[in-house]
């Protein structure tokens, strides 16, 4: 299982950090909403604009999504 990202973790050297590709979605109960393509897992997130602003967005696969169009994960624990 994947452990989610959290802002703590950015600068630590367990974790990752790759661009991500976003497009404009539709607006959704009167709010513009973003699609959010995850770089780790290529999966598709919707987000709200205000919420990626104020607190970042997460993915299924525990990345965490910055409004600056960073994506951070922690990396992979081998298991033993």
């Amino acid at each position: 299982m994947n452990k989610k990202t959290t802002w703590a973790d950015r600068e630590s050297s367990d974790c990752e950090k790759m661009d991500y590709a976003a497009y404009e979605g539709k607006k959704e109960h009167g709010k513009s909403t973003m699609i959010i393509v995850c770089p780790y897992c290529e999966l598709h997130v919707t987000a709200y604009k205000w919420s990626l602003c104020a607190g970042g967005k997460r993915c299924g696969c525990g990345a965490l999504f910055s409004s600056r169009g960073i994506a951070y994960k922690l990396k992979e624990q081998e298991q033993t």
